[in-house]
């Protein structure tokens, strides 16, 4: 071979590398770095899916990009429905998921839908740290294979967006209210309205035509969904005494898979993640109360003598929840109970 062929052997040889280089590179970091993706059911500007997306961030960087978690939002990958069945499977990673759609799967969560049976949020949040009763409440949800990782909440208030006022206990009578879950129809039904199930993309135009009388429902779902062109008031109750919150869940299946440095990273990101998340979302739902009264939307604080009331008439869900989860429940409405004094 002269030099002058050896010459163009070696700049062929050396622009094959390079192409095949331009290739396999992006591979290998593709292959170093883990996907994991997380299926949000609300849109991206959605002050629950920036906390999902807070979340990621936060393990992407702590993990050095070896972690990649991918939000997918507005259920583009499931829908809420769906979720109890491909988040155990492990089709999908995490999942923010509705608590009340969860219940029937895992009893026990019921425990954070208890009608007026928390102090106030704080008291939520005491019992939810508290390493016995998570214990207690991740073990009947590993059973189900999935993994709480943090709580999210709908804001301050939690409560009932109606055409007429729902002030008093017996303007429930003889009204159709829509639930989205057991314990939120228990409720309902507690107070003497009627429980409707429908979907949520229904809710308005059930409103507007009269099939519902009211909806039970936060000021930031109310306000997003554009129910104060449907409605006069709304009910407001703090977010302890009716809460059926958002939760972050991972498929036991992908926690299992990963390395324990990844699992204590995750951990870690998941409490910072919720407390973000919480202020986030009462901050948000703040403003949404003030947006639906410039709409002429009454914001009506029930008082405390009424929700009283309204507490002692929804007492027989305890003895419910009860009944229903045996020596768990006792042991979970124990922990509760021991974290009401402080």
């Amino acid at each position: 071979m002269n030099k002058i062929s050896m010459l163009k052997w070696l700049t062929t040889s050396l622009l094959v590398l390079a192409f095949v280089a331009s290739f396999c590179a992006p591979t290998a970091i593709a292959q170093d770095t883990k996907i994991l993706r997380l299926a949000a059911i609300q849109p991206l500007d959605h002050d629950l899916t920036q906390a999902c997306l807070h979340f990621a961030k936060l393990v992407g960087d702590r993990t050095k990009g070896k972690v990649k978690i991918e939000v997918y939002p507005a259920g583009q990958l499931f829908n809420d429905k769906d979720l109890p069945k491909a988040l155990p499977s492990g089709a999908v990673d995490f999942a923010q998921v509705t608590t009340g759609i969860w219940v029937g799967l895992i009893p026990a969560l019921g425990i954070i839908e208890l009608p007026f049976f928390y102090n106030d949020m704080d008291h939520v949040t005491r019992t939810f740290d508290d390493p016995v009763f998570r214990k207690i409440l991740d073990d009947e949800m590993a059973k189900k294979g999935v993994k709480l990782m943090f709580r999210q909440t709908w804001g301050y208030s939690f409560g009932y967006a109606s055409k007429k006022p729902l002030h008093k206990i017996e303007e429930f009578k003889g009204k159709r209210i829509r639930a989205h879950g057991e314990m939120p129809a228990e409720i309902i039904k507690s107070l003497g309205a009627a429980p409707v199930f429908m979907g949520t993309g229904d809710v308005y135009l059930g409103m507007q035509r009269g099939v519902i009388d009211g909806v039970n429902t936060a000021p930031c779902l109310a306000w997003d969904k554009k129910y104060y062109e449907v409605i006069r008031h709304y009910q407001h109750l703090p977010a302890s005494d009716l809460m059926s919150p958002p939760l972050v869940l991972m498929s036991m299946k992908t926690w299992g898979a990963l390395a324990p440095d990844v699992q204590k990273i995750i951990a870690a990101a998941s409490k910072e993640a919720e407390a973000y998340s919480l202020k986030l979302s009462n901050d948000r739902s703040l403003k949404c109360a003030k947006s639906l009264q410039e709409k002429k939307v009454e914001v009506y604080n029930v008082p405390d003598s009424e929700r009283q009331r309204w507490a002692a008439a929804c007492k027989p869900i305890l003895q419910q929840y009860l009944d229903r989860n045996g020596e768990v429940g006792k042991k979970l409405v124990a922990e509760v109970e021991k974290n009401r004094k402080k």
